[in-house]
């Protein structure tokens, strides 16, 4: 059983459908509470692959795949070549300098933002 169904069965909602809903609270736009609300999904079930939504969900395999979990997910055990050779997704890693280029990003917001690790 997936985390996302068992916190359903157990609770009613899931922890993304909550933060959805916080993130609508805290006067977020209603796009970017969708995001929240839908990142656990699966990429098949939405309706537009292009969308926020999506890409939000690719950042999270994409990261899952490369090893950089958020502690409770684990790892992907394999990388799911035909999400990585997908065009658009190509063109964008490449432009980010690739996986490395995208930490090093990650990073250096990190270390401006003072957020602890």
């Amino acid at each position: 059983m997936l985390a996302a169904e068992a916190e359903h069965e157990v609770f009613g909602f899931t922890s993304s459908q909550m933060g959805g809903a916080l993130a609508l609270h805290w006067n977020f736009p209603a796009d970017l509470a969708a995001v929240v609300a839908g990142h656990q999904l699966d990429l098949d079930a939405l309706p537009d692959p292009q969308s926020l939504s999506a890409y939000v969900i690719r950042a999270r395999f994409f990261a899952r795949a490369a090893g950089i979990t958020d502690g409770f997910e684990s790892p992907l055990a394999e990388h799911g070549s035909d999400v990585w050779a997908d065009a658009t997704v190509q063109k964008q890693m490449s432009q980010s300098g690739g996986l490395d280029g995208i930490l090093e990003r990650v990073n250096a917001f990190l270390a401006t933002a003072d957020i602890k690790r």
